[in-house]
C-alpha cells in the first residue's frame, strides 16, 4: 500500500526543518523520507545495503525461557520477499512516465524480459529510491550499493541508467570470510562474496575520493632491495581477499563483539573503509536502509554527520542504543546530537500509527501469497514502538519483540529478571511478558488468555497494554466490567524478589496514553536489558564532533 500521503501528518515539517549539519535518524520508508526532507545535493557519500531479494525472512535472536531452559525465539528484522501486485504495477508506470528517456527505457526493457515477476518488482522498487539517493547527491558525491550475486547484475543496468554508465567507477568484491561447516559441501562453486557497486554523480575529475593504504608488510623490500618509502600497499577492488586485508563478515566470527543481533549486520571496518574513501570530516553520509546502524556508528566515529532511513521501528531502537553505547561521551540521543523524524511524540500520534498499521493490514489481506507475512510486518512496528518505550532508570532497553505470533500465545515482548544464582552457580532468571492491545473494548478472556500464558511460561510479571484507555477513569472506556474486575483481582497479587524481599505487582495493566506520558510500569531494578550493548568507542580513537 502506498501510504505516502497518509503518513505526511506523522511526519511533521518538510525538508526545510531539516537543518544543514544536523544529524537525523528517519522511521519510514526512504522513499517518502528522502522526498520529504533531503533537499537537492545536500549528501556527499551514500551506502546502501537493501534487501537483496533474498526471498527470505531475517530474524533476530532472543532468549526465552522454555520448560526450564533458555532458548531462542525469534523476533523479526525484516522480510526479503517481493511479489508482483498492484504497487509495483503503479511503480512501473510512474518509471515509464519519466521525462529521462534513459530511465523510461530502463523500466520498458526490465518489464519485457522478466515480466511480471518477483524480481521485477524488488527492481522498480530500487529504482525509485536510487532516483532519489541520485537527486540528493552533491555533483562530487559518490554511492557505493551493496549487493549480492541474486539482483547485482540487474542493479547495474538499473544504476546505469540513472547515474549514467560513464560514472560507474568499479565493482568492489569484498571476499565474506573463510568458509566451513555445511556449506563446503555444496555442490558447484562456494559462493563467499558480496559487490559493492560504486558510482560517483559526476564525472572522475569532480568526486571526492581519498585512496586508501594497506601496511607494509614487516619482511616488504623493494626490488632492489631497500625498504618502501610510501605510504603503503594500495587497496585493490577485491577486498579480504589476502593476509594483510583481514575485513571478514563479523557473521562468521561467533565471538565477535561487535555483534548486536541483527542478521545483515555488516563489519564497522568495511563501513569505515567506504566513509574514508568517499567523503571528508564534517561531510553527510546517508544510509537509507540503516538497519543497525554501522554506516551511523562508522560515521559518528569519522567526524561525518549522517542520515539513517529505516522502515522498521525495531531497527531504530537498535540503533538509537547502539550510539548511545558506543559513544557515551557524547551523551547521543534523540534531541541530544541527533533527532527522530516521524516517531510519534504524543498519545494522539501513536494512536494514528496503530491506525495506519491497521489500515495497512486490511489492504493485504486480501493477497493470496505473502499476506500472512505482509500483515504480520505491518503489525511490528507499532509493537516495536510501543516496547520502546519501556525502559529502566538508566534509559535503557529492557525488552525485545517476538516475531512469532501465531505461535507465542499473543506475546509481543519479552524481557528478564536477575534472581540470583542457583545451586551450580549459574545465574537463575525470571520472565517479564508483554502483550500490546490494539481493540477498542477488552473482555475478561483476553486477560484470562495473557495471565494463562504468563503462568504456562512460569513468567515472574506481566504487562498488559492497551492503545485505548487512560487512568484517570480507570480504563473504564476500554475494559468491560468483567474485565476491570479480573485486572483489579489480579494486580493485588505479588511477585517477590528473592534478592531484596521486595514485593512487585505481578500482573500489571498499562495504557499507551500512560507510556506516552512518561508513566512507566513498576520494574524491579533487577531487570536485565535483552538489547545487546555496542562496544565503546575509545576516547582516543574517536574523532569529536560539535553537536548543535
Amino acid at each position: 500500500m502506498d501510504t505516502s500521503i497518509e503518513k505526511q501528518s506523522l511526519q511533521g515539517s518538510c525538508r526545510d526543518s531539516l537543518q544543514e549539519g544536523q544529524n537525523a535518524l528517519f522511521y519510514g520508508d526512504c522513499l517518502d523520507n528522502l522526498r520529504e526532507y533531503v533537499g537537492d545535493e545536500t549528501v556527499d557519500g551514500c551506502y546502501l545495503d537493501p534487501p537483496f531479494n533474498s526471498d527470505a525472512t531475517y530474524n533476530r535472536p532472543f532468549r526465552r525461557k522454555e520448560q526450564g531452559k533458555q532458548t531462542k525465539a525469534p523476533a523479526m528484522a525484516f522480510h526479503d520477499m517481493w511479489h508482483w501486485d498492484e504497487a509495483s504495477r503503479r511503480a512501473y508506470e510512474r518509471l515509464c512516465a519519466s521525462p529521462r528517456a534513459e530511465i523510461s527505457d530502463m523500466a520498458r526493457g526490465l518489464y519485457l524480459i522478466l515480466g511480471e515477476k518477483p524480481m521485477t518488482a524488488y527492481c522498480f522498487y530500487m529504482a525509485e529510491r536510487l532516483l532519489e539517493i541520485h537527486r540528493v547527491l552533491k555533483p562530487t558525491g559518490s554511492v557505493y550499493l551493496h549487493c549480492d550475486p541474486t539482483a547485482s547484475h540487474y542493479l547495474k543496468v538499473i544504476m546505469d541508467a540513472i547515474f549514467g554508465e560513464k560514472n560507474f567507477r568499479n565493482e568492489v568484491i569484498w571476499r565474506i570470510g573463510w568458509v566451513s561447516g555445511f556449506k563446503t559441501q555444496k555442490r558447484g562453486w562456494i559462493r563467499n562474496h558480496d559487490t559493492l557497486l560504486y558510482y560517483t554523480k559526476t564525472p572522475a575529475a569532480q568526486k571526492v575520493f581519498n585512496k586508501e593504504y594497506l601496511p607494509y608488510p614487516p619482511d616488504y623490500v623493494r626490488r632492489d632491495g631497500s625498504k618502501p618509502r610510501g605510504k603503503g600497499i594500495p587497496l585493490e577492488d577485491t577486498w579480504n581477499c589476502h593476509s594483510g586485508d583481514r575485513l571478514d563478515s563479523i557473521m562468521i566470527k561467533s565471538l565477535s563483539t561487535e555483534k548486536l543481533g541483527y542478521p545483515t549486520q555488516k563489519p564497522l571496518a568495511l563501513l569505515e573503509r567506504i566513509i574514508k574513501a568517499c567523503s571528508n570530516e564534517g561531510d553527510v553520509i546517508l544510509d537509507p536502509f540503516c538497519g543497525c546502524g554501522t554506516t551511523l556508528h562508522a560515521a559518528q566515529k569519522l567526524n561525518r554527520r549522517w542520515l539513517g532511513m529505516d522502515i522498521s521501528y525495531g531497527a531504530i531502537n537498535v540503533v538509537k542504543e547502539r550510539l548511545q553505547d558506543a559513544f557515551p561521551d557524547d551523551n547521543l540521543q534523540p534531541g541530544h546530537g541527533f533527532t527522530v523524524y516521524n516517531a510519534p511524540d504524543s498519545y494522539a500520534a501513536a494512536v494514528q500509527l496503530a491506525h495506519l498499521e491497521a489500515e495497512e493490514v486490511q489492504q493485504v489481506e486480501d493477497k493470496n501469497k505473502g499476506s500472512r507475512r505482509k500483515k504480520h510486518q505491518a503489525r511490528y512496528d507499532f509493537q516495536n514502538f510501543i516496547l520502546g518505550q519501556i525502559r529502566d532508570a538508566r534509559g535503557r532497553l529492557l525488552l525485545q519483540p517476538s516475531q512469532s505470533l501465531s505461535r507465542d500465545g499473543g506475546i509481543d515482548g519479552w524481557g528478564t529478571l536477575y534472581l540470583g544464582v542457583d545451586e551450580k552457580g549459574e545465574d537463575k532468571e525470571g520472565l517479564i511478558l508483554v502483550q500490546v492491545k490494539t481493540s477498542k473494548r477488552i473482555g475478561r478472556r483476553e486477560i484470562d488468555e495473557f495471565y494463562g500464558v504468563m503462568k504456562a511460561e512460569a513468567a515472574a510479571m506481566g504487562i498488559f497494554i492497551s492503545l485505548y484507555g487512560h487512568r484517570a477513569n480507570g480504563y473504564e472506556e476500554v475494559l468491560s466490567r468483567e474485565a476491570k474486575e479480573r485486572v483489579e483481582l489480579l494486580q493485588e497479587r505479588a511477585f517477590v524478589h528473592p534478592l531484596d524481599g521486595r514485593a512487585w505487582p505481578e500482573f500489571q495493566f498499562w495504557s499507551v496514553s500512560d507510556l506516552m506520558e512518561n508513566r512507566q510500569p513498576q520494574i524491579p531494578s533487577y531487570a536485565r536489558s535483552e538489547v545487546p550493548r555496542a562496544v565503546r568507542e575509545e576516547e582516543e580513537t574517536q574523532l569529536r564532533l560539535e553537536v548543535p
